[in-house]
């Protein structure tokens, strides 16, 4: 444990150094504060203190690679154009992972989400889906890759109302791709099944999966 605290430091203190010739945000204000900590509280031999403020560090470090993932995502899903404002990193509880989210489209009825987390607990079970030739194409769910990765596809029709009241069918789709811990989910409202598809085929699956490794 303590070699592997020694060895953590080490890398991170290169990180640090990198990021000092970078513009401020490049890992995050609170990344050299950390890593600071850490190396005091090992001088004192508090390994407690020490691991917490590398792991502080570290969400740092995942928040910044969820903020580049954004920026590789595609500026429109079909018709619908990036809803910027949505955008969204953060830290999931626990130190366990990050979570990112994008929209698309202006209206809750006529969207895209795309989200992805790492160190999901949805992976195992979906993997596990994926693998059993006995559950493909069971319970309107089929599998399906996109860009090379193998995933969960459902499309199915909703009963909602519209404006009016009157009762409508709503197209939804949903798309899960385990990724190595992380799972990427994008979903869609009011889209056309040829649509989702062909738009599934514009998310670079293989660039987030090199990123998240």
């Amino acid at each position: 444990m303590k070699k592997f605290i020694i060895f953590f430091i080490l890398i991170t203190n290169s990180l640090f150094c990198i990021s000092q010739g970078k513009p401020t945000g490049s890992l995050g204000s609170d990344f050299p504060k950390y890593i600071g900590n850490a190396k005091e509280s090992y001088k004192k031999n508090d390994l407690e203190d020490t691991r917490y403020n590398l792991m502080l560090s570290m969400q740092q470090l995942d928040m910044k690679v969820g903020e580049e993932i954004l920026k590789i995502l595609p500026e429109k899903m079909d018709s619908m154009t990036l809803a910027k404002n949505f955008d969204n990193v953060m830290a999931t509880s626990g130190f366990i992972g990050t979570s990112i989210h994008r929209e698309y489209g202006s209206t809750p009825k006529n969207k895209v989400e795309v989200d992805l987390i790492t160190n999901s607990p949805l992976v195992a079970s979906v993997n596990a889906w994926l693998n059993n030739p006995m559950m493909a194409n069971m319970g309107g769910r089929k599998a399906m890759k996109v860009d090379g990765y193998k995933g969960s596809y459902t499309y199915e029709a909703r009963d909602e109302t519209d404006s009016a009241g009157n009762p409508v069918k709503v197209p939804y789709a949903e798309m899960q791709i385990p990724v190595f811990s992380s799972m990427i989910t994008i979903k869609s409202t009011n889209m056309k099944e040829d649509a989702f598809v062909k738009m599934l085929n514009t998310v670079p699956v293989s660039k987030i999966a090199e990123m998240v490794k």
